[in-house]
């Protein structure tokens, strides 16, 4: 068996025979990345290879980027055939852009895994739908076509066609019953006049086809048929009359609608004529009671689509019909619909009964068929014979299991047919098809309005003219017109039901197709969505322009809806009615489109301003998406990692971070993405790795995009930051350090001066004393006290220093009991009253019995208290008066106030004092000025017992010093 054959085997799998003739390229890779198991014919010339096996036997090496990227997916994807989008480079993407493909991994037939890649867009070398068949069964050994899903034969290879000899059709073939078998199953065998033949299906939607494969299989050689079993045919007949008589079954189609509900609205008419008024009845209903009651959708395709208001398409659903056990399968396809304030109301779409009425057992009236057969000169009614080939007018006789041999007996003249009319079926399809124009035209289906003379009226039925047997083709006259119309500035487009027949070249370049076969591989009429343009109410009467025209919107190839002026008109085409759209591109259309020129350009100034910005902040930007993989970067962010735009797209965001930050990163993502987002957390330390191979210390910040799957990650470089930190730690670090040297020093002056002071102390007091006899000279005694006070100012000195020093270090030892204020204050006042006397000033108190006690430590508030009384006698001149009073304060706190009459401090002056070693000049007297440590020792030792000190002073006035212990430390009593 060659690669071709083995290619072909693939097809038998649903999962590739899908995509086997998709305009988009698709892949099946190997679980290691070094072959293409199989591809389509888009896929396969991506890679320069004209069919799937000539790519098969390429061997890829493992460095090649395609096959690298594939590698990386072979690690990642899970198994189960779960889907995951991927941006792809080197898959036929323009330069320097990435290809978006669905990507799974699956279990093929052999229990082998491989990495099925299908591109979301079309990519490389446009092929047509007959190219595409062709490349894919060129080469194989075994006789094999492809046929449309209407049965013509699209391409065969060279033994096919011996086989199949002028038979261009499965009708022609007797392959009806089993092309509809295949369609609804995938698959179908059996036997033909050919040979024993297998029917696949391949893709779906507009590129639908069925594979047929001849294949050996013992037959019973034919049985001749009896004489009067012989079908009598001219030889002479025309082509396409006999076409006519063994033509396969039309299909049935027809439109319907939903509101926002799931409720059938409209089409309820076309349901009951084709599974009956019983069954019909059940559609009033939403469609989850509809699917439950008729046993219908059962895998839940059509109610997950409506659920999430996708758009669906090809969707097949099994009917039950009334009087019958059986299911008649129609195509079903719907659109959601908005109003213009993007509000969902609902559904319409378009269905397709490709089984044919007469299989159905009823016409399109929903009686029983009256099948016409070939009598003289002229068709009449009658029973058909059972071995008389039927004549089908519109709705078609399914061919019998086995057609009898035909014997071609001459005769005079091809037989007269009379004018046939349009069957209940057919005027049923082109009464919606008015409807459902008529209603894009004019906005809606309710309104009605006068029609011009040369515009059909689609508020009525649109009833076609009986036609007359077709004159034979002219075909000179027929391409002179098409030349003239390609010629014409206006947009021309001539169709039939759902069957697109005309385009000009004006209507081509305007929605952008390349011609027609492309416009109807994208889906037809129904890919153009012709819909009345916003805000046209008329101008006149016939509620458009004053020319009959309508301002419409039609949808070009790349999804844009562009304004028109359109007509629709009745025209005979080949003999045969059909409905042309004229549309008109200028007026209306310019100006939109110079406005969207306009807003196009405005917005690329705008992108560009924006991209600018962000090229010159100092952070780095990042887009990532869900996975975590890097979009685009700003210049900050190339220079940060070190790498150009190009590579940082190729890396994710783990990648970019040091595997300590790494799992902090992808979960800071992981919560953004659930919180949908930024989160309360202003960011978070990361650790970023250069492509060089440092590291740069960073400030992450993330949050979502609006409306959108996309992230943002800001970075911000802390490398100076931490610079900084790292100094001030150290500046700290140092400052300790001294402050603990000192406070050591101050600790080993104060021993080491202490015992030779306390000494001269002692030994001044001894003498001061006489007590080992009499000094002579009184100037003696005098320098003995002068040493004795000395001595005594340094002691106080040392002290202040020792306790400064302590309170700066922490290690001041305090305990903290229940202390009464008022009699601390009275111990205080009693120790001074001497000193106060000697300088004339006057103390008075105000101590309240009430006052509650408080949690301090006993030494430090009665140094306190002191070193404020001391210090208010000290500065208060003689007459003047020291006012000592506590209080218990409305927020509960225990207060000591001492307000003197001295000569006060200005604001900068008090700011001095509060500095130690600052000595103001405040007095004349020596020693008035004292150490400078008072007032420094006796703030920090209030603020070590909880309490706030605060001094009030203006010079002249006097001073007012308050000591205030919180609630908290005032106890009940």
């Amino acid at each position: 068996m060659g690669h071709n054959d083995n290619q072909r085997d693939f097809l038998g799998d649903s999962r590739l025979a899908d995509y086997a003739l998709a305009p988009v390229p698709v892949w099946l890779w190997s679980d290691d990345a070094r072959r293409v198991l199989w591809a389509n014919a888009p896929a396969a010339a991506i890679f320069d290879s004209e069919t799937s096996a000539q790519l098969a036997q390429r061997q890829f090496d493992i460095g090649h980027p395609a096959a690298a990227q594939i590698k990386r997916l072979a690690g990642t994807l899970p198994s189960g055939g779960t889907k995951r989008l991927e941006r792809l480079r080197g898959f036929g993407a323009p330069f320097g852009g990435a290809l978006t493909c669905l990507c799974s991994r699956i279990t093929l037939t052999d229990n082998t895994n491989a990495i099925l890649v299908a591109s979301t867009e079309r990519a490389g070398k446009e092929l047509s739908l007959p190219e595409r068949a062709r490349r894919l069964i060129v080469g194989m050994e075994k006789p094999v076509a492809v046929f449309s899903a209407d049965g013509e034969l699209i391409e065969a290879n060279r033994e096919a066609r011996q086989r199949l000899g002028d038979k261009l059709d499965l009708v022609a073939l007797g392959l009806d019953r089993l092309a509809r078998e295949a369609t609804h199953n995938g698959r179908a065998e059996g036997d033909a006049a050919a040979g024993h033949v297998v029917l696949h299906k391949l893709g779906a939607g507009a590129t639908m086809a069925l594979l047929l494969q001849f294949i050996e299989a013992k037959q019973e050689p034919p049985r001749a048929a009896p004489l009067n079993d012989v079908v009598a045919i001219p030889s002479r007949t025309p082509a396409k009359p006999v076409q006519e008589l063994t033509g396969r079954p039309q299909a049935y189609r027809f439109v319907w609608q939903m509101d926002a509900a799931t409720r059938f609205t409209q089409g309820m008419e076309n349901f009951a004529r084709l599974l009956g008024p019983e069954t019909a009845s059940v559609l009033v209903r939403t469609w989850p009671d509809i699917a439950q009651i008729l046993n219908l959708d059962s895998e839940g395709t059509v109610a997950r689509a409506l659920a999430a208001r996708e758009t669906w398409s090809g969707v097949v659903v099994l009917w039950p019909t009334d009087g019958s056990n059986e299911r008649v399968a129609i195509e079903m396809s719907g659109l959601p619909t908005f109003d213009r304030d993007r509000n969902f109301t609902g559904y319409r779409g378009f269905s397709i009964c490709r089984a044919g009425l007469r299989e159905l057992n009823m016409d399109a009236a929903g009686a029983p068929p009256r099948p016409q057969t070939l009598h003289g000169d002229q068709a009449s009614p009658s029973p058909p014979q059972a071995n008389v080939l039927a004549f089908r007018a519109a709705t078609p006789e399914p061919p019998a299991p086995t057609l009898a041999p035909v014997v071609e007996q001459p005769a005079p003249q091809a037989p007269t047919l009379s004018t046939p009319s349009l069957s209940a079926g057919e005027h049923s399809n082109f009464e919606e098809l008015a409807r459902e124009l008529n209603a894009r035209l004019k906005g809606t289906a309710g309104k009605r309005a006068p029609a011009p003379d040369d515009e059909p009226d689609f508020s009525e039925p649109l009833q076609m003219p009986q036609m007359a047997p077709p004159a034979p083709p002219q075909a000179s006259m027929a391409d002179d017109s098409r030349a003239i119309l390609d010629k014409l500035p206006l947009g021309i487009l001539v169709y039939r039901l759902n069957n697109l027949i005309y385009a000009n070249r004006a209507f081509l370049d305007w929605t952008g197709y390349e011609n027609l076969q492309t416009l109807t591989e994208a889906g037809g009429l129904d890919s153009l969505f012709i819909e009345p343009a916003k805000g046209d109410a008329g101008d006149n009467a016939n509620g458009g322009h004053p020319n009959g025209a309508k301002s419409l919107n039609i949808t070009t190839v790349n999804g844009q809806q562009k304004p028109v002026q359109g007509r629709l008109f009745s025209v005979p085409w080949r003999g045969e009615n059909a409905l042309a759209l004229m549309i008109q591109t200028n007026g209306i259309a310019e100006s939109q489109s110079k406005a969207d020129t306009s807003a196009l350009r405005r917005l690329e100034a705008e992108t560009g301003e924006l991209r600018a910005v962000l090229d010159t902040a100092t952070d780095g930007v990042l887009l990532l998406d869900r996975a975590g993989r890097v979009l685009a970067a700003n210049r900050s962010a190339q220079a940060l990692f070190g790498y150009d735009a190009a590579d940082l797209t190729e890396l994710s965001a783990g990648e970019l971070f040091a595997p300590e930050s790494r799992r902090g990163v992808l979960d800071y993502l992981d919560r953004v993405a659930s919180n949908r987002g930024v989160l309360s957390d202003a960011g978070r330390e990361a650790i970023g790795r250069v492509k060089r191979g440092g590291l740069v210390p960073l400030y992450v910040t993330m949050g979502r995009i609006e409306d959108g799957d996309k992230y943002c990650a800001v970075l911000r470089d802390l490398t100076a930051w931490k610079r900084t930190e790292e100094e001030l730690i150290n500046a700290r670090r140092e400052a300790e350090r001294a402050s603990t040297a000192k406070s050591e020093f101050l600790a080993k002056i104060s021993h080491e001066i202490r015992t030779p002071l306390n000494a001269i102390i002692g030994f001044s007091e001894v003498m001061m004393d006489e007590r080992f006899g009499a000094i002579g000279n009184e100037r003696y005694k005098q320098y003995l006290k002068d040493i004795h006070s000395s001595g005594g100012h340094l002691i106080s000195l040392l002290n202040d220093l020792l306790d400064l020093s302590k309170i700066e270090a922490g290690k001041l030892d305090l305990t903290f009991v229940s202390v009464n204020l008022n009699d601390i204050v009275q111990e205080c006042v009693a120790m001074l009253q001497q000193e106060a006397n000697r300088e004339r000033v006057i103390i008075r108190t105000s101590l309240p019995p009430n006052l509650s006690p408080i949690v301090a430590d006993a030494r430090s508030v009665r140094q306190i208290t002191l070193n404020i009384l001391s210090n208010s006698i000290k500065f208060t001149g003689a007459g003047g008066q020291v006012i000592v009073s506590t209080a218990l304060n409305d927020d509960n706190e225990a207060s000591l106030r001492v307000r003197d009459t001295g000569a006060g401090m200005s604001e900068h002056e008090l700011q001095t004092a509060l500095e130690p070693f600052r000595q103001l000049a405040t007095a004349s007297r020596w020693g008035a000025s004292g150490t400078g440590l008072g007032l420094p020792i006796t703030k920090a030792l209030a603020e070590a017992n909880h309490a706030r000190f605060r001094i009030t002073s203006r010079p002249d006035e006097g001073t007012l010093v308050e000591v205030a212990f919180p609630a908290t430390r005032v106890l009940a009593e």
